[in-house]
């Protein structure tokens, strides 16, 4: 699906034909009616192709969009829901995000519609009509997440009730908290939150979300701001992360980047997975399918070298008058020091992720990411 107004695309793997199917227009919508928000297969097979104005029901016979019952247009006056993602619940209904009127739930079997919108004055009630992101966890329990008033957190069907969620993960009455870009489920059934505060865990097997860690630039991404992701088979997560796919491994916290020297094209619409397992990157002309597994990591050892070394803002280190075979004094009257390092690597120098310790009074490595200084202040 092509969200630029390109239509749909369906392409025959076994004789390479490509089929476009063709789409209802929404007459006085000032968007075009061929825009592609998101695809989804639900657990029974059907397709549901969710367009800027419209749903439609694909049919892999005839390889044409069917037009089911629609949800009621909230606002006459614009002619469309203007809808931005899909997701189905533990009971097979549909939950359509718009990026002006709320939350839509709908039944596939009757047509039958509840719209949720913000209700001043009452807890629990959907926090902001303007709901970018959808999905469902292992539980089947729906995730909601806005760019709008910075909220997320799920729905509680036995309750009627959203559960607004913090920075960290945990229930809070307020409304803001940040601003979410995506979420994916792990094999699991697990949540991940993609932020642009980091990727935040969610363990689902209970009846209420436990947030089990959030990771950012000190566990090893290149950048707090978490675009989009999904799982590979493997258990290793892919992230769109500013201009670098990363791939991360939960188990172990490695992290591995990959950025346009890597053949990376720039992410414009994020990262995703096909039914075989194979995933695949969108670009603004089309998108790139890889498999996994198939990367080989390849280990390149570059030398460390201190750059710098000062004591009140003046610089010690002269270079390579010294050896550092002595250690490095700090006088008795030095409040603060900074030190500078890098790795010599010529290459690919924006890739490099550095560690430190001050032995005595950190007792862990500390992560960098890619900040290749340090200062410390009124050491004892």
């Amino acid at each position: 699906g092509l969200s630029a107004g390109d239509g749909l695309r369906v392409v025959d793997r076994d004789t390479g034909n490509t089929t476009v199917p063709g789409f209802t227009v929404q007459p006085g919508a000032e968007e075009s009616s061929w825009q592609v928000r998101d695809l989804l297969q639900c657990r029974d097979g059907t397709i549901w192709v969710l367009g800027r104005h419209l749903l439609y029901r694909f049919d892999p016979q005839t390889k044409q969009l069917e037009l089911p019952p629609q949800p009621p247009v909230y606002s006459p006056e614009t002619g469309s829901n203007f809808y931005t993602q899909i997701a189905e619940d533990g009971r097979g209904d549909l939950w359509l995000g718009t990026s002006l009127y709320g939350l839509f739930r709908y039944s596939p079997d009757t047509g039958e519609t509840k719209h949720f919108m913000p209700e001043a004055g009452r807890a629990g009630a959907l926090p902001t009509n303007v709901i970018g992101v959808v999905h469902a966890d292992g539980q089947g329990r729906i995730w909601f997440g806005s760019r709008d008033k910075t909220a997320y957190g799920y729905y509680r069907p036995e309750e009627d009730r959203f559960v607004y969620l913090d920075a960290d993960g945990r229930p809070t009455p307020e409304v803001s908290s940040m601003r979410m870009n995506d979420f994916f489920t792990d094999d699991r059934g697990d949540i991940w939150a993609c932020s642009e505060q980091g990727l935040l865990h969610f363990d689902c097997s209970a009846e209420q979300p436990r947030p089990v860690r959030k990771y950012t630039v000190s566990d090893g991404l290149t950048s707090d701001y978490v675009a989009q992701g999904v799982a590979a088979d493997d258990g290793s997560l892919w992230l769109a992360v500013a201009r670098n796919l990363l791939r991360f491994d939960p188990a172990t916290g490695q992290v591995t980047a990959f950025g346009q020297q890597e053949g990376v094209p720039p992410l414009h619409n994020g990262i995703g997975k096909f039914g075989d397992g194979s995933l695949y990157l969108q670009g603004q002309h089309g998108y790139f399918r890889f498999e996994p597994d198939s990367l080989i990591l390849v280990e390149d050892r570059h030398p460390l070298v201190l750059s710098s070394f000062k004591v009140n803002d003046r610089e010690q280190y002269r270079g390579s008058e010294w050896t550092l075979t002595d250690p490095l004094v700090v006088p008795t009257d030095g409040r603060y020091f900074t030190l500078e390092y890098a790795a010599l690597d010529l290459a690919h120098p924006e890739l490099c992720r550095y560690e430190y310790q001050l032995e005595g009074l950190e007792r862990h490595w500390v992560r960098a990411g890619n900040r290749h200084f340090v200062n410390y202040t009124n050491v004892p």
